[in-house]
This record gives structure tokens, sequence and C-alpha cells, in this order.
């Protein structure tokens, strides 16, 4: 368990928590949640939640803890990096209270995914655009700006096709 924590206050189960996120990085493929509210009387049971998936490689990547627009805490991570080609790459959205998902985004490449950046571009302290590079050169635009996490995804604008493409 290497992955590098980010720690946040979040509000889950009608109450405020300090919550730790991390990934088991290049140790294992899955993303965990701890309730270190109370460091005094941390116990197995400060584990809230572990989140894997099939498609999820080595979470060498950072996940981020934020407030979304639909008023819940989120954690957001990629699938990560994998040694061979998985089904598909995605950027997942997570309920903090459980792990559970709130939305899956799947992203239409065939690179590793990386940590992905959530930017806060109206100052209301909720996450409006997440943006995700891959190992090919591309940057993924992600709007999460909308009430309804169905409408959370790469915007028609974009057709489809990354924000950014590097040229070497």
């Amino acid at each position: 368990v290497d992955g590098t924590p980010r720690v946040s206050d979040a509000w889950v189960v009608d109450e405020w928590k300090t919550i730790v996120v991390a990934s088991t990085g290049a140790g294992g493929r899955s993303i965990f949640a701890l309730d270190v509210t109370d460091p005094s009387n941390m116990s197995k049971d400060s584990v809230m939640w572990e989140f894997s998936h099939p498609d999820m490689g080595y979470t060498m990547g950072q996940p981020a803890l934020v407030a979304l627009p639909n008023e819940k805490f989120g954690v957001i991570v990629s699938s990560g990096y994998h040694e061979s080609a998985p089904a598909g790459r995605h950027v997942w959205v997570l309920d903090a209270k459980d792990g559970s998902i709130i939305r899956q985004i799947d992203l239409p490449t065939t690179g590793d995914l990386g940590s992905p950046l959530v930017a806060d571009t109206d100052y209301n302290q909720v996450a409006d655009r997440a943006y995700v590079a891959d190992t090919l050169g591309n940057v993924w635009r992600i709007d999460l700006s909308d009430t309804d996490p169905s409408g959370w995804g790469i915007p028609s604008t974009l057709s489809g096709e990354p924000l950014f493409v590097a040229k070497n």
C-alpha cells in the first residue's frame, strides 16, 4: 500500500467526517477510505470501504475527494496503469460514504490513465470539471457541473476527442 493519500473533511452519513482516501499504488488495484475523525481511537472499524473493478489497473495516481454538484461528496479515480489492455479505460466518481459508483465515465483511449485533477471553475467549492491524462499524450476533460450525474462526461463540444494531444 504505497499510494499517496488525500485527506479532507466531507459531509457523509449526516455529519462531518475527516476522511483519508488512498490507493494501493504499485501494490494492488484498489482505492480505500478511512475515517480518521478521531485518530486516537482508530480500529479496523475505521475502514469505511474499498473499491476495485475488473478494469482497474495499478492505482498509482492520487484519488480526488471533492464536493459534487449532486450534493454529495465523491472520490474521483481513474482506472490506472495496466500490464495488458483491459476492456476499457474509465474514470469513476464514487460516493465518499460507501464507495459505490455514482458515475462511470468511459474514455475512448487505449492509453493508461493518470491521476484526475479536479477544478472548481466558478469558485463555489464544488467540483465542475476533472482532467485526466493518458500515456498516449492525451488530456481528457470531463464536465461534472450538472446536478444529475448522468450529465457528467466528455463535453459534446469535444465530440469525444481529447482536449489536448501532445506532439511528441
